[in-house]
């Protein structure tokens, strides 16, 4: 037996994977910011340790050249 799918059914079946898709490019997107955000986090608290770094070598270069 074979069944004819009706126009209006192929068009449901297309919206639907059209749904799943957006759905899923949607929650790569967020994966994607959710990552950059937490690199830029990760490298404002490095260039923190670096600044007191920075100081600590000052001082001690200041102090050895006295």
């Amino acid at each position: 037996m074979i069944i004819l799918a009706q126009p209006e059914d192929i068009a449901a079946v297309e919206t639907v994977g059209q749904n799943l898709r957006a759905k899923a490019s949607d929650k790569r997107a967020e994966d994607t910011y959710n990552d950059a955000a937490a690199v830029l986090h990760e490298a404002l608290e490095i260039q923190k340790h670096l600044a007191a770094q920075d100081q600590v070598l000052a001082g001690l270069v200041a102090a050895a050249k006295a």
